[in-house]
């Protein structure tokens, strides 16, 4: 029987036999737990980030504080460091020379140049609508594959 489909005394009969039961094998539960947690590293790390993530959604302003008071006793570890940064770019150019000069020039093939609506001719500014059998109302920055540069 799903929990939903319950009466209100066949969940508290539910819930009762759970927390016994738990009591009961609670230590048996930890020292599986911490058997799991040795034997699967990379599992653990990626539900302690999803725990982490979990926790930080619904708790945003504790969350931001914590990282403003872990920057001011850490400064160190915090500070950005844009010569090492520099120097790791450098070198994974030269280590990926080819391959990122050939990914250019093929994104750059694929390139097509875009009329923002502000530009266009077919967008009336004053409605926000568009002139070119488009519906709805769009904003200046909008963008479509029919635009033409006003002259």
């Amino acid at each position: 029987m799903k929990y939903s489909e319950m009466t209100e005394e066949q969940r508290e009969r539910y819930r009762q036999y759970h927390r016994e039961y738990y009591q009961t094998h609670k230590g048996k539960q930890i020292e599986a737990v911490k058997k799991w947690r040795k034997e699967n590293p990379d599992k653990n790390r990626e539900s302690q980030r999803k725990s982490y993530k979990k926790w930080y959604e619904t708790h945003k302003e504790q969350a931001k504080a914590r990282v403003e008071k872990y920057k001011k006793e850490h400064p160190e570890k915090c500070k950005y460091n844009t010569e090492k940064h520099r120097e790791y770019q450098a070198k994974y150019f030269q280590m990926n020379k080819d391959r990122i000069i050939e990914q250019r020039k093929k994104t750059a093939k694929n390139r097509v140049l875009v009329v923002r609506c502000k530009d266009c001719k077919h967008y009336d500014s004053f409605s926000q609508e568009c002139r070119n059998g488009l519906d709805g109302i769009f904003t200046p920055d909008w963008f479509c594959a029919d635009g033409e540069r006003k002259d």
